[in-house]
Formats: structure tokens, sequence, C-alpha cells
């Protein structure tokens, strides 16, 4: 079957409706394991596809950006349109529309409903929430609902699937219809005339619906209909308020509809045990102390209780090596594999149970409700910045990864305060950053306990947590004042009612995430990995490691010639091992890697580090987590060991060779971390603010200024310590 063919016997279906109706649990029941998420054509806004096989046919569903009204206010809502519409780049308009509906919030869910009422394609409305509609009273009928919509209605009980494959029925006889719904609402007689005109000129082609779509964008001065700015003048001169008229009349319709559905019987849902819970967490004192112990018990579920599964695999790894590296006869593939790649990417891989942890949380805290909470409670301080709470959303994100943290800045309507969101969501410690906090953390940190079997760790991860927000909050105070400046925009969001998270939802996220980091592992870290190993082997044989080699071949030869029990072994053994540091440290400084570090460490020497941290800073660029394995090769000894305890163990205790003397201390472990909190450590991270803002001008100036801060800051870490005697 060729492509052309393949495409025409699939049915294409976009996946519409408000935020919050349930419409992402439904696209991940109906897909399952057959998504792929990626970007609308032209634009970075990203694009949830799944698919599944029903009646002998592909059915293919876009999980479309959540919008309330066809009337788009920002990027993600333009994407809805256009996809609906078919008019982005190689788009067609999709076969069926299904518009995911709370049933339990009728007037709110329905003005988007007659909306696509009038679009000219087949609509399947999808009620959810129907057992918090029911705690309100009876029902209305599924006949009554299709007999006051025209259009074809199915309740969803539940996610299980035997009500999955009810829907895809339902999906296909529908499609198979092919009944388009007729409009709904009636608009005043003058709008009605000059629509009429406007369709006249454009054809039958144009669905009424999509004309009116042009004609508000004629009234931003976007017109791209023939007669629409005629229209637009005529309906300015009649009443400049002209175009509230659509809201008005499809809340009046909305009106009398929903009050003849719900009819006397039914009353409004209470909310008393939700305003209850809100008038704590959205209190002004009681709310900020929620969030923050909230987001401790998160670290220290992170940092302490993630400990058992880390050290499974720790177990796991290291018998794995151990195999690996008995298997294989002794030389440079030996040590490539061994030294190199596991050694490097183990230790990277052994933080999963952690970053699994931190998304299990994020998911949690969403689909509970209390996410949008906190939003709304923030919206307090980053108004007095010049932001608003919808910029939380995508700053919360950012703890995850900051890629799709700027990419949901889309959902801001005011073009000031994305950019501002966008050049302030990297300082959120996203995920890639937690390896190098754990290994930081555990070498210098994580023995202690402070009151109350709280660990210091937990604690410092914490303040390593908050530095990234406290910092945005008043760079993005500076940025408004300075470079962006423009009107604090208005907060105007829905907070959902609470409810039990959908864990098959939460899971999902946790699996998608999951992936995506292994998938960098065998991809970008292994890469890096590998080019590090021979950046650190090479030149093979540099001419300031051989004396201690040379040393080191002579006191071995004078240990053999020892009896085993002799007195003098002690001491031989104890001068081989230090020759052998000493080979070893010098290999490594004369490297090609330890050249790239020493290039750079006056530059980083007041900061407490040394080359071979240069070196991690350097490799880490391409990827936060590389730092970790870049450590594990430098400080190895050539076993392949995966345990990152004693990688912790070999961080805090590594010597300088030709001294004797600690090479870190603690005071270098919480400069270092303050420069991975504030530094722009990730070439992805620049590629999709170069697209989100489509200059170089922002990621060239997003990477001075947070190279800049962040050396300042592990500067002042680093000297006032020093002079505080740490």
């Amino acid at each position: 079957m060729t492509e052309v063919q393949d495409r025409a016997a699939s049915l294409r279906v976009a996946l519409t409706g408000n935020p919050n109706s349930g419409k992402t649990s439904l696209f991940n029941a109906l897909t399952g394991m057959r998504q792929k998420v990626g970007n609308y054509p032209g634009i970075t806004v990203e694009r949830r596809e799944g698919s599944f096989r029903a009646g002998g046919r592909e059915v293919v569903i876009t999980d479309l950006p959540g919008t309330y009204s066809l009337a788009h206010t920002s990027p993600d809502e333009q994407v809805a349109v256009d996809m609906i519409l078919g008019r982005g780049p190689a788009e067609a308009p999709p076969d069926l529309l299904i518009n995911v509906c709370d049933l339990s919030n009728l007037a709110r869910n329905l003005f988007l409903t007659t909306q696509l009422a009038e679009l000219g394609r087949p609509v399947l409305v999808v009620f959810t929430m129907v057992d918090l509609a029911r705690r309100a009273g009876p029902l209305p009928e599924k006949a009554a609902l299709e007999e006051a919509l025209g259009m074809r209605c199915h309740l969803l009980e539940g996610y299980d699937p035997s009500a999955m494959a009810a829907l895809r029925q339902a999906m296909l006889d529908c499609a198979e219809e092919g009944r388009v719904p007729e409009r709904l609402v009636r608009f005043p007689e003058v709008l009605e005339q000059e629509m009429g005109r406007i369709l006249s000129k454009a054809g039958p082609a144009l669905p009424w619906g999509a004309a009116l779509i042009e004609l508000d964008a004629c009234a931003e001065d976007q017109c791209r209909l023939d007669g629409a700015a005629a229209a637009v003048k005529k309906l300015n001169e009649i009443d400049p308020g002209w175009w509230k008229w659509e809201a008005e009349a499809r809340y009046a319709y909305i009106d009398a509809l929903v009050g003849r559905l719900n009819g006397p019987e039914r009353r409004p849902s209470s909310r008393s045990g939700s305003d209850r819970v809100d008038a704590l967490l959205l209190h002004r004192v009681g709310g900020p102390l929620v969030f923050a112990l909230l987001m401790g018990l998160v670290f220290q579920l992170i940092f302490t209780w993630a400990g058992v599964p880390t050290e499974l695999l720790e177990g796991g790894f290291g018998v794995f090596s151990e195999w690996v590296g008995a298997a294989l006869p002794d030389g440079v593939l030996h040590d490539l594999i061994v030294d190199g790649i596991l050694a490097g990417v183990l230790n990277v891989l052994v933080f999963l149970p952690q970053i699994l942890c931190l998304f299990l949380a994020i998911g949690i805290l969403e689909d509970s409700g209390y996410m949008a909470r906190a939003a709304f409670m923030m919206d307090r301080i980053m108004r007095r910045v010049g932001l608003h709470g919808r910029s939380f959303v995508p700053m919360m994100s950012s703890f995850a990864c900051a890629v799709p943290g700027i990419m949901s800045t889309r959902s801001i309507e005011s073009p000031a305060a994305r950019l501002v969101t966008i050049l302030v969501a990297p300082l959120m410690s996203c995920s890639a950053r937690l390896p190098v906090y754990t290994l930081v953390i555990g070498a210098f940190f994580g023995d202690r306990v402070i009151v109350g079997g709280i660990s210091a760790g937990a604690v410092v991860m914490l303040a390593m947590y908050l530095l990234g927000p406290i910092t945005a909050t008043g760079l993005a105070w500076c940025f408004r004042k300075t470079l962006v400046k423009g009107e604090t925009p208005t907060l105007i969001m829905e907070l959902p009612p609470y409810r039990m998270p959908r864990w098959n939802t939460v899971f999902r996220n946790v699996y998608d995430r999951g992936l995506l980091f292994l998938r960098k592992v065998w991809t970008i870290i292994l890469g890096l990995t590998i080019v590090l190993w021979f950046l650190q082997n090479y030149p093979a044989d540099p001419a300031s490691a051989r004396p201690y080699r040379e040393e080191a071949a002579r006191l071995e030869q004078e240990l053999a010639e020892l009896p085993r029990d002799g007195a003098e072994r002690g001491a031989l053994e104890g001068a081989l091992e230090l020759a052998r540091e000493r080979a070893t440290s010098a290999r490594l400084r004369d490297s090609f890697a330890g050249r790239l570090g020493r290039s750079i460490e006056p530059v980083i020497e007041p900061l407490g580090f040394d080359w071979q941290i240069g070196v991690g800073l350097i490799a880490s660029f391409a990827a936060r987590e590389v730092l970790v394995s870049t450590m594990a090769q430098i400080l190895g000894t050539g076993d392949g060991d995966e345990d990152v305890v004693l990688l912790q163990q070999r961080f805090a205790e590594a010597r300088d060779p030709r001294t004797g003397a600690l090479l870190y201390r603690p005071l270098t472990g919480l400069s270092l971390l303050v420069f991975f909190v504030l530094a722009c450590q990730c070439m992805s991270t620049l590629a999709v603010v170069r697209r989100e803002t489509n200059s170089w001008r922002w990621p060239l100036f997003m990477l001075a200024y947070m190279t800049v801060l962040a050396w300042l800051s592990s500067f002042a870490v680093w000297q006032i310590g020093r002079a505080m005697g740490y």
C-alpha cells in the first residue's frame, strides 16, 4: 500500500477540549503505548500523536493543546485552531473532532462545543467527570444531550478496556455517519448579514466558524478574507464593542441549554470541602509554608528513600562490569569498555531511581490539583516582578527539563512575560543536575544528620532547588525593569477540583520521562563518554609519567624478591601505590583532556576548582550529567566499579599525589553546587531558546548572563568561606 493510500485508509482524529477536562487521560487510555511526541510543523509546541486499530482501520489521534475558545490568544491555542482548520504546513483537516467536555461544568465547556459545531466537521462530544456530575443530582440522558446539541455524544464512566472499546466504536460510527452538526447559536442580525457577505465571496468551502475566526483576526489587523476589512469597519461604526457580541450570544444560548438539561432537581455541586482546603493552601502565610514542606518531603524522598533501588542497581551494575572485565582480554578494548564506557555510562544510569522519584512527585502534585493552586499562590509574588502565575507552570516544568518548560511558555499571552520566563526558566534545577547534586552532596554532606532525623544532604539539596527560583525571581524583576518592559499581565485561571491522582496517567508520564533519560544516556552520554576516555588516555605515554612508571616497576621487582611475610613489604607496598597514583595523575594531567582542563584552570581556580573539575565542566556543557561520568573516569581505579557511594568517597578523599593534601573539601562542593545551579551547562536549552525566540540574540545573552552569574556566585561562596576558615 502506498503512503497516499495508507493515509486515505486511516482515520485522522483531533482531540480537543478545555484544560482540566480529562483530555490527556483519555488520550493515554485510547492510545496506550502507541504514542509519539514531536513538534507541530514550523513551531515548537509539543505535539502528542497516538494510534490504534479498530474496525480494520488505523485511527491516528492528535492531542491538541487545551483551549477554552477558538478565539486564540496564545501560541498553543493558535496551534489548536490551525490543526482543526487544516491551516498548518502539510496539514489536512481532521476527519473527526472529539470534543472532551467536563459534565460537572457544562456551562464552561460548552462554549468551545458551540464553536466546533460551526466548522463543518463531524464532532463526537465525549463527556468526562461523570461521577462528579452525578453527585449534584440526576444526569441528563445521552439522548437528551444529542438532541440538544445535534451531535453524537458519549458518556465516559471510566478508562477500563471495555469503556475504551465502546468509545472506539462510537468514534468509528460517528466518522462513518459523517454528519456535520448545524450551527447552535444565532448572532445579532447585523453580524449575521456581514458574515453572509463574507461567505458569499469566499465560497461554500469555507465553514461559517472559520469565517468568524478570520473576522476576529481581522479586528486585530490581520485580515486574510476578502470583504472582512469592510465588515469590521462597518461593525465598528455601529458599536466599537461588537466583538463582545459573540461571547454574549453563546453564553445566553448555553445558559438556556444548561437550564433545560439540568432541570430543577439538579443542584450546583458543593465545593465547601475544597474551599476549606484552599483556605489553607492559598493562605498568604500558610500556603508558602505548606509548599515548602511538600518540597522538603520530595527532596527527602529523592535523597534518602530512593536509596534502596539505587543500591540494587549499583550491585547489579557492579556484577555486570566484573563479568565483562573478566570476559575481555587485557588491552585497549578492555580499558575502553570497562574503564571508559561502563565506568562512565553506568555511573550516570545508577541515578535513574532518584530521577523517577522526582517525576513521580511532580506528577502526583499536578494530577491531584495542587499544582494549579501553587501557580495561583505564586501569582502574588510573580506580579511584583512583572510576571504572573501562568509563568509558574513552565518554571515548574523546568524542574524536570528546561526544554519542555521553555516550550510550554507558549501558553503565556504576553510576549514580554513569555520572553522573561524563557530567560529565567533554565535556573530551575532540572533532573539532569540531580546526579551532580547527589554526587557532591553525598561526598561532603551525606553522612550528617540534623535534628529530627533529617539528613543534612536533604537540606542542602532543598537549598539548591530553592536557590534557582529565588534567583530567577530577582532576575525577572531586573529584566522587566530594563530589557523587556511592558504591562504586568493579569492572571485568570481555573482551579480544578481536588481528586485522587489518576495513577495510569502519572505512571505513564513517569515512564515517558524515564525513557527519555535512558535514550539520553545511551546516545549523548555514551558518545561523550567514549570521547572523554580517548581524551583522558592519549597521548598514551606522556614523558611526565615515565619516571613514576619506572619507579613503580622497580618497586614491583623489589616486592617480588621479598618473602610474602616480610616486615619490609608494608612500606614498599605503600610506596608502590603512591608511584602508581603519581603516574596516573601525570598521565591524566598531560593527556588531551588534562591540557584542556589546565587551559581554563586560571579562570576556575578562584572558585576552588582544579583542572580535573575543569574537564568535567567543559564536558557537561553538552549534558550536565556528564560531570559524573567524567569524575568517575578521572577518579576511577580502572576496575569498572559502578558503586556511587565509592565514587562519592573517592571524590571526598582525592589527594594531590605530589603533596598528599586533600584536593577537595566541603567548601569546594558547595561552590560547585552553586555553579551548577546557576550556569547554563546545556546545549539543548540554548537550541530551543533559539527556536522559540527566532534569534541568536537571546540564547547568547542567556549563556553570557548565566555564566557570569554562576562564576560570581561561586567566587563569593569560595572566597567568603575561606575567609571564615572553612
